[in-house]
């Protein structure tokens, strides 16, 4: 069994009590809820790819990145996997006419259930990031 290993740039962005995030559709974490984001592709910077990924998903265009910290994630179950995501904290966006292609929400943090969020975005509520 190959092991995987995958880098990315990922979006926390938290405004008026609230968290954009996207939902994740295959993979270990199908039907958990994510930071939008995602892999950084070859020759790419974690900046290009932060701004690729949030366009594709989300249709916005970030205006000020700001890298806030790194998380990880690794298991041995279903497959071996190691997930390290850069997380930028955006503040400042602009919605475009691009069609998001995945269903991206905004959640009130004070009712937000974490146990439906991937353990990126629990690892940021125990760093105390969100």
């Amino acid at each position: 069994m190959k092991d995987f290993i995958r880098p990315g740039a990922y979006a926390l962005i938290i405004q008026d009590g609230r968290i954009l995030l996207t939902h994740i559709n295959s993979g270990p974490f199908e039907g958990l809820w994510h930071l939008p984001g995602g892999g950084i592709e070859f020759s790419e910077t974690p900046l290009q790819a932060l701004q690729r990924e949030l366009l594709e998903e989300a249709g916005l265009k970030v205006l000020d990145p700001i890298l806030l910290t790194t998380v990880s994630n690794h298991s041995e179950q279903p497959s071996r996997y190691h997930y390290i995501g850069l997380v930028y904290r955006v503040s400042k966006f602009v919605l475009t006419e691009q069609t998001p292609q995945d269903d991206a929400r905004w959640f009130d943090l004070e009712s937000l259930d974490f146990s439906k969020t991937t353990p990126f975005v629990r690892q940021l509520r125990e760093q105390k990031q969100i």
